[in-house]
């Protein structure tokens, strides 16, 4: 009986006349545009009041370190590579973000030594020679061995002959068949520290010479940042541009490109930044940066991909897995 007068109920209300089902459907269509305006405030807000809290942490970092003008500018030269500029303070307090953007900032521009010597020294940043790892193809020095090698696996040898702004350019042997343009080809080259390779696109072809795109992402793949192993290992996390505690949790797996780790009270979510310490016992004497990229088991494991760090960090984390690697006698995953 009861479904039949829900039925009822149901038919009755679709009787009514037009002119009421109109002014239900009218007023239901500004209810929801009502809830979407808010929602859409809300976060608008949210972000205004956190890029507000982010502003004061950077003008108290200026004022804490007493820059001078060069310093300031140079600063605001940096901050043009972070993915985030709102994030300006970080580059005073960790040292592998800064590295990275004085990396791409002297891929195009020559910085002065006076104020990112003094910069630094305020800063309390140590220069080291991973100052000069390339991490760009715009890096490349003419004269440079280069091998290509296109989608089915044809190896094609070349050298850099000039490297403008918008092209490396390259000569292939005369006889050899050139790639078509348009077309990717994975390039592999080396560099002080071992093999490194980019993907290019074929941007023009004129007999022997070749232009290629440039990139400004150079991939070790002899560095072995996929070196990975399953380890407990007990850390010190804690969100960076946040009040928050420092909070105790644990490895999982590590390699020297990115960590699986405990999430400590379901504290952290996907794209949080992150300053990893290591307990005292591991006698890894340094703090990692990263991304939390990813998230699992119900949030519960955070998967974190570090930012760009010196050489000499990435060869302590390689020693440190190789150590574990011979306590358990077996091979890294």
């Amino acid at each position: 009986m009861k479904s039949q007068d829900f039925m009822s109920g149901i038919s009755e209300y679709f009787s009514r006349p037009p002119q009421e089902l109109q002014i239900f459907l009218i007023c239901l269509a500004v209810f929801i545009t009502i809830l979407i305006l808010s929602a859409v405030i809300q976060r608008l807000s949210e972000k205004a009041k956190l890029a507000k809290i982010l502003e004061i942490k950077y003008n108290n970092a200026l004022h804490r370190f007493e820059l001078s003008e060069d310093e300031r500018r140079l600063v605001e030269s940096l901050a043009q590579f972070l993915k985030n500029r709102d994030k300006k303070y970080l580059l005073f307090e960790n040292q592998q973000l800064f590295n990275h953007c004085l990396f791409q900032l002297r891929i195009n521009t020559t910085v002065p030594k006076e104020p990112l010597g003094t910069l630094m020294n305020k800063l309390k940043f140590k220069i080291t020679d991973s100052f000069h790892d390339p991490v760009s193809s715009r890096q490349l020095p003419a004269g440079k061995p280069v091998l290509l090698i296109t989608d089915d696996g044809k190896k094609l040898p070349a050298l850099v002959e000039e490297v403008t702004q918008k092209s490396l350019v390259l000569s292939i042997d005369p006889h050899a068949h050139a790639p078509v343009v348009g077309t990717d080809l994975s390039v592999f080259t080396n560099n002080d520290r071992g093999l490194v390779t980019f993907i290019a696109m074929v941007g023009n072809v004129r007999e022997n010479i070749i232009s290629l795109t440039h990139s400004d992402h150079l991939k070790s793949i002899q560095r072995r940042a996929n070196f990975r192993k399953q380890v407990t290992v007990p850390i010190y996390i804690k969100r960076e541009g946040a009040d928050m505690p420092v909070l105790k949790s644990e490895i999982l797996d590590l390699s020297a490109g990115g960590m699986s780790v405990k999430n400590p009270s379901l504290s952290f979510t996907r794209g949080d930044d992150c300053k990893i310490s290591f307990a005292p016992d591991t006698k890894l004497e340094f703090d990692l940066y990263g991304e939390i990229i990813r998230v699992s088991k119900g949030g519960n494991i955070l998967h974190i991909r570090f930012g760009h760090f010196p050489e000499a960090m990435e060869d302590e984390i390689i020693r440190f897995l190789n150590k574990k690697r011979e306590e358990s006698d077996g091979p890294p995953s």
